[in-house]
């Protein structure tokens, strides 16, 4: 009869050395050190190199690999019925893609498609299978839940179809799911005549606290060959810590109704261990709390707030080397513990050098990151996705790829190459790459490189099995193309690139098994690989052991350190908030657990408590010291709120804990705390600028360290940068000689611009900043339906009777639409993007016409002025002179799109096109809608004619909107003003007399070269500025900037501000003659 045993205990008990001892000891009273008959199973392939370490320090002798295992290598060493046979990750992927598409699900419909919905799918799957649970039981449950949940009972059919449709396809094809392996070597068992020979004398299994219903299906398997099985589990009996332990809990009822002899370890007196250290592992998280506070804050325990994770993490750093240089401690004596590394790695790759802290940082990479796997996928989207320019690219401008018909820098080559295709218009198709282009040597080295691309994928297209393709694609990566020819170094990268090579080996393995032999369409070989690429997972270990090491919590387990620092301790990261499957909620679990004993599926909310155990388990990690650090905002620089683990750990002691703590203004540390060069730098210039002390003497220790710092020229050259006073100014006289800063002879659009924002003036206008991302045809298309309307209307005003005619009208804008796309061509990689170009501008030309032109034809105001040119260098009309103080005036030029007047000519309205922008009484009032005023000033003032109303018209929406005078109602018909509203004589007087103010104080700024990022126009700012990678101006600053620039108009310009600061716009009145209530 086997003998069971759960070791129980706190942390810090000593279980992992108790067995660690036992399993040592055992070894050396073998009789025969190579039988396989002891084994010592942990959690991961990490963890069993560190213990096998640990051992080999002992001087003990032997082969451990085998015996210091994982549970899933034992699992298949014990129980491995073979992979022949083996559904494949992608092969189950395949299944339930090919089940979705022939078979959709009206439940899943309009999510089947999204992107990572095949992935929940899997996951689901596996959980079925990983929770024991037959299809026929799934079936019987669903329809069972179909009763309970009538809403609910297409998905409860369509999860039950899907999972009988994956067992009945293994079926069918031959196949087993991996998890199906223990029921197959259960089935072998059954039919052996002889009973079972115990092979194991012992089994520890060590650092678990959780298994799955297959797992604890293995170890009942496991508990049949051995004599003696010892189980460890971090548990602590005591009621008040329940909560705590929850997880374990139920874990440790598992092992009992399973035979298992508890036995517990008391929490041990270890010399030295800190009293702090001890509070926290006896009464973390204790519920009801501790009536007195059981600690006494000490320096073991402390707590560090940065400003940011870079600064966390550059504090971390500051520690580790203040502590190894004063307590005599090696780097391998320090851990940094994350509940998810993600978002730190970069972080931390970057920081840690700086200080010279050699690290290990404990997380599986993405095969898909790998440098050495991009030309590999590119090589196969150029194959599969019709010889794409930007794989070709992607392919040869890789440093990794080289030729024997290598002539030149691979780089340049690749770059003139692009650049020719592009002159030759060929973005894709194998055809246009391989045909003749030039001579000479460049084209006898792109034939060469081509046509080797062109043979691999003849050679794959032609191939018979899998095993000659991967054959191919192995040959064309190692050898024709020396993606994996690396060096014999130790570096890191070199050591990525080959475990990168192994991957691609065992990728196109997996396919191979999954394909069962047969050659694959080269756009279905491409799927399967880049749906693998996308899941792998490698890791990469430095033989150097005195690193600090960077750990996920939960592979921090078995191990000690003497200083630990948990970081990352913000809310919702640690603890990170635990959700509902999408799939299957908690409470159709609860309904599906409840119809049977057997065969359950966990609940996924309860799971939250587990967070509580590792941060436990984290915390309970150091030996000597323990750092609990959070950044005050993250990575995105909002701010952020710390744990409330955090707060748990300090309502543990009677007083305050030591805290360090970063400031917003002091992004350096004090003069004391530097640790190398650079934060001795950074901490004198920093001290230097600081205001002087009362005493009104700087310290000594900031000049003796100053005095030092300046016998070296290099830092001497950085403090003489750092104090020399860069001003944001323009001061070459020269510079005033440029258009731009023209200020007294400008334009309407000039002076728009620079009101929205100077500093976007400044990169636009004088810079000529170009953001790359920038839709290209934007100007084009306003140009061209400029053009077309200016033509069209000056075509029609002679001739009213095409008025009557609205489809001939609109052939003939179409006609001028082709005239204007020859004078202004658009940009378009694709003909279908040309095509849909030509067909939005047709749309937006009859959707403007089928409105205008009834208005046109029933209107008292007619088109009389298109595109009207004045202060332009030969128009016809002087410009607009605008008098300013100091007896100058601003001459402003422009065009006018379009004035409608009366018959008379003495009457009419200025209209500006816009193919999407509406009138806001805001910007009118903020100063940065000026073209309008402009407009009204130039046909009153220089044309001579009274202006009734200046307008913005969409062309896209159809709508005119603007500012009108109250005499204007008799010109238009009747409704027009429903929900537009006028202004009194005064009031259209005022509003053009305050945009003159406007144009002084912008021509003054301008004058001054003022370009300060305070923009005026905070919508564009916020949405959708070119340059705000440029100005880097903070958002959230920009209410406050509003604000300053509202106080500041009001101070220069008092006659249009009350006391108070707010503007005296006039009030509208609406159709009826009431006021509106509200100012412009």
């Amino acid at each position: 009869m086997t003998r069971k045993i759960l070791l129980t205990g706190p942390a810090g008990s000593g279980k992992t050395y108790s067995i660690l001892r036992e399993f040592q000891r055992t070894l050396r009273e073998s009789h025969d050190p190579l039988s396989e008959d002891v084994f010592l199973v942990l959690p991961s392939a990490e963890h069993t190199e560190r213990v096998m370490t640990l051992v080999l320090q002992d001087q003990l002798k032997g082969f451990f690999y085998r015996r210091v295992t994982t549970l899933s290598r034992l699992i298949q060493m014990l129980f491995g019925v073979g992979d022949e046979g083996t559904a494949t990750h992608v092969t189950r992927y395949l299944f339930l893609k090919e089940h979705l598409a022939a078979s959709p699900q009206d439940y899943f419909r309009e999510v089947q498609d999204t992107p990572g919905f095949l992935n929940l799918l899997l996951g689901f799957v596996t959980e079925l299978k990983e929770s024991l649970v037959p299809a026929e039981l799934f079936r019987t449950r669903m329809n069972a839940l179909k009763r309970l949940e009538p809403d609910l009972a297409s998905k409860y059919e369509a999860l039950a179809g899907l999972f009988e449709y994956y067992e009945n396809e293994l079926k069918r094809r031959g196949l087993r799911d991996p998890q199906d392996a223990l029921a197959v070597y259960r089935e072998r068992i059954k039919n052996q005549k002889n009973p079972r020979p115990r092979k194991i004398r012992k089994l520890w299994i060590d650092g678990f606290f959780d298994f799955s219903e297959l797992q604890a299906a293995y170890i009942d398997e496991l508990c049949e060959l051995s004599e003696e099985v010892t189980v460890t589990l971090t548990l602590d009996d005591r009621p008040e810590r329940a909560e705590l332990f929850e997880t374990a809990l139920r874990t440790q009822t598992l092992l009992m109704q399973r035979g298992f002899e508890k036995q517990v370890l008391p929490a041990r007196e270890r010399d030295g261990f800190p009293q702090a250290l001890s509070v926290v592992e006896r009464h973390l998280f204790e519920s009801p709390a501790p009536a007195k506070r059981p600690g006494i804050p000490s320096q073991d325990l402390q707590i560090l707030e940065a400003v940011g994770v870079e600064g966390e993490v550059e504090m971390i750093a500051r520690k580790i080397e203040q502590l190894r240089r004063s307590q005599d401690l090696r780097f391998s004596d320090f851990a940094v513990l994350l509940r998810n590394i993600g978002e730190y790695e970069t972080v931390i790759r970057s920081t840690f050098p700086r200080y010279g802290i050699p690290f290990e940082i404990h997380e599986r990479e993405k095969l898909s990151f790998a440098p050495a796997m991009r030309p590999v996928a590119a090589l196969l989207r150029i194959f599969s996705e019709g010889w794409k320019i930007q794989d070709l690219m992607t392919f040869f401008k890789s440093g990794y790829v080289r030729t024997e018909t290598d002539s030149s820098d691979s780089l340049e080559w690749a770059s003139a190459l692009e650049n020719e295709a592009l002159r030759r218009k060929i973005l894709e198709g194998r055809e246009g790459w391989l045909q003749d282009w030039q001579s000479g040597a460049f084209e006898q080295e792109r034939l060469g490189k081509l046509s080797l691309l062109a043979s691999v994928e003849d050679r794959l297209r032609s191939s018979r099995s899998f095993a000659e393709q991967k054959g191919i694609l192995r040959e064309a990566a190692e050898r024709t193309f020396r993606i994996f020819q690396t060096p014999d170094t130790s570096q890191e990268h070199v050591r990525r690139d080959a475990a990168s090579h192994r991957r691609f080996i065992s990728l196109l393995d997996e396919i191979e098994n999954s394909a069962r032999g047969e050659a694959l369409e080269i756009e279905a070989l491409a799927e399967r690989f880049f749906r693998l690429l996308e899941l792998d997972l490698y890791s990469l270990h430095d033989h150097d052991r005195n690193r600090v090491q960077v750990y996920n919590v939960s592979l921090a387990r078995q191990k000690e350190y003497e200083v630990v620092f948990a970081a990352g301790l913000l809310e919702k990261k640690f603890p990170v908030q635990i959700k509902e499957d999408p799939l299957l909620s908690d409470w159709e679990r609860k309904l599906f657990n409840g119809l049977g004993t057997e065969a359950c599926l966990k609940e996924r909310l309860p799971s939250q408590s587990l967070e509580r155990y590792l941060f436990y388990m984290a915390v309970t990690r150091a030996r000597r010291r323990l750092f609990l650090s959070y950044p005050k905002l993250d990575l995105e620089g909002k701010s952020a709120l710390a744990s409330f683990y955090v707060a748990e750990v300090r309502a543990l002691f009677q007083e305050a804990l030591p805290e360090t703590r970063q400031r917003l203004s002091r992004p350096f540390p004090e003069l004391d705390e530097a640790v190398n060069l650079r934060e001795a730098e950074m901490s004198l210039m920093g001290g230097f600028w600081d205001p002087l002390k009362s005493s009104g003497q700087a310290a000594p220790l900031l000049l003796e360290t100053a005095a030092k710092l300046l016998e070296s020229p290099v830092s001497r050259e950085k403090i003489r940068k750092a104090f020399f006073e860069v001003r944001d100014e323009l001061t070459d006289p020269e510079i005033r000689k440029k258009e731009p800063f023209r200020p007294w002879r400008t334009s309407s659009s000039a002076l728009e611009d620079y009101a929205k924002c100077s500093f976007k003036y400044y990169a636009g206008r004088v810079l000529r900043l170009e953001d790359p991302e920038e839709d290209r045809n934007v100007k084009a298309r306003g140009n061209i339906l400029h053009y077309v309307l200016e033509h069209a209307l000056r075509s029609w005003t002679g001739r009213p009777e095409i008025f009557l005619h609205p489809e001939r009208a609109l052939q003939e804008a179409y006609q001028l639409l082709e005239k204007a796309l020859r004078e202004f061509p658009l940009l378009c990689f694709r003909r279908y993007q040309y095509e849909l170009e030509i067909s939005e501008l047709k749309d937006t030309l009859a959707f403007f016409l089928n409105l205008e032109i009834p208005r046109m034809r029933d209107s008292w105001l007619k088109p009389a002025f298109f595109e009207l040119a004045f202060g332009l260098p030969g128009s016809e009309f002087p410009p607009l002179a605008i008098a300013v103080r100091g007896g100058k005036s601003v001459e402003i030029g422009g065009k006018i799109d379009r004035i409608d007047l009366d018959s008379g000519r003495r009457r009419g309205t200025v209209l500006d096109y816009k193919r999407t922008a509406k009138f806001s009484d805001k910007t009118l009032e903020a100063g940065t809608l000026l073209q309008l005023p402009i407009y009204s000033l130039v046909l009153e003032r220089v044309l001579k004619i009274r202006s009734e109303g200046a307008e913005l018209y969409s062309l896209t929406e159809g709508k005119r909107s603007g500012f009108y005078r109250e005499s204007a109602k008799d010109l238009f018909p009747e409704g027009f003003f429903s929900r537009k509203k006028t202004l009194e004589e005064d009031g259209y007087a005022f509003v053009l007399d305050r945009a003159e103010a406007f144009i002084e104080r912008f021509t003054q700024q301008r004058e001054a070269m003022r370009f300060e990022p305070r923009p005026r126009d905070l919508m564009t700012c916020r949405r959708f500025c070119a340059y705000d990678s440029v100005c880097r101006v903070q958002k959230w600053k920009l209410e406050t900037i509003e604000g300053e620039i509202k106080a500041s108009d009001a101070a220069a310009m008092p006659r249009f501000f009350d006391e108070n600061g707010k503007s005296r716009m006039p009030e509208k009145k609406n159709e009826a003659g009431e006021d509106s209530g509200s100012a412009l």
